[in-house]
């Protein structure tokens, strides 16, 4: 009989699967900055360009926000984020056809490949966010944060609502394929609704409680009112932000879940 004190221990699947998602997160920096010797820099022009034009539109320093924050940097505390929620949605929803060829091992699965463009657009965007406000410091402006532990919070929640709508995003766009042209189309909308260049105080009552479904828009509120100590977060609910993520994430994992082995298949 063979000795069974002696034989080789195998991998806990926890451990193989901490392997594979560090092994697509790899592959996923590699495609995505290997061939630019720039790498990450590209990642940081969109933000700091749309905070370039629209603070030359409004005006670099004769206008500023509310609690008497500089527009710039007001503006950078929603594009960043937006950013990084819209390119997670986009990034979830095209995983299962990126990485369909990885599917033929078997210790890669469709949820690693989520998991990896998480890790990667999360950590992407935090490192664009902290180079914008270092950068935006060294000329001078005011980026003194003042709860950053809650500003990561809400920063992660926004991430993974997009996650899971990039989840269910992806199940659907192997069913419907025109729904990859479909999603950019109703992303859009949010770019203008969301709170990026302006706050909520100052839309009316009558088209405020309108805007308030977005849960985006309550995360930027958020992350503004943990950031500046001049601006209160009187519209942003952490419990309405949290409830949309759940729900998102719950319903898109379980989607994705359902449908996985469909979308591997095809």
């Amino acid at each position: 009989m063979p000795d069974v004190g002696h034989r080789e221990k195998q991998p806990a699947p926890f451990r193989v699967g901490l392997r594979v998602v560090q092994a697509l997160l790899l592959r996923e920096i590699k495609t995505r900055f290997g061939a630019y010797r720039l790498g990450i820099v590209w990642a940081l022009i969109e933000p700091v360009t749309h905070v370039a034009v629209l603070s030359l539109i409004f005006g670099i320093r004769s206008r500023t926000a509310p609690g008497a924050v500089e527009f710039p940097i007001f503006l950078a505390t929603g594009i960043i984020p937006f950013v990084m929620f819209r390119g997670m949605v986009m990034r979830a929803m095209t995983t299962v056809e990126a990485n369909r060829a990885l599917f033929t091992y078997a210790q890669v699965k469709p949820f690693d490949t989520l998991i990896a463009r998480f890790i990667l657009e999360v950590i992407i965007y935090a490192v664009v966010f902290l180079v914008f406000m270092v950068g935006a410091g060294w000329v001078g402006f005011d980026v003194a944060v003042q709860d950053p532990l809650v500003v990561l919070l809400v920063f992660l929640a926004l991430g993974l609502l997009g996650l899971g709508l990039g989840a269910l995003a992806c199940v659907l766009n192997d069913a419907l394929p025109d729904v990859a042209q479909l999603v950019p189309v109703v992303l859009r909308p949010l770019y203008f609704i969301s709170g990026i260049f302006f706050s909520v105080e100052v839309i009316p009552a009558e088209y405020r409680g309108w805007l308030l479904w977005n849960p985006v828009l309550h995360a930027l509120e958020l992350i503004r009112g943990n950031y500046f100590r001049g601006i209160e977060a009187h519209y942003g609910d952490p419990l309405y932000l949290g409830a949309w993520t759940v729900a998102t994430l719950s319903f898109g994992f379980l989607t994705f879940h359902v449908y996985r082995t469909r979308m591997v298949a095809t």
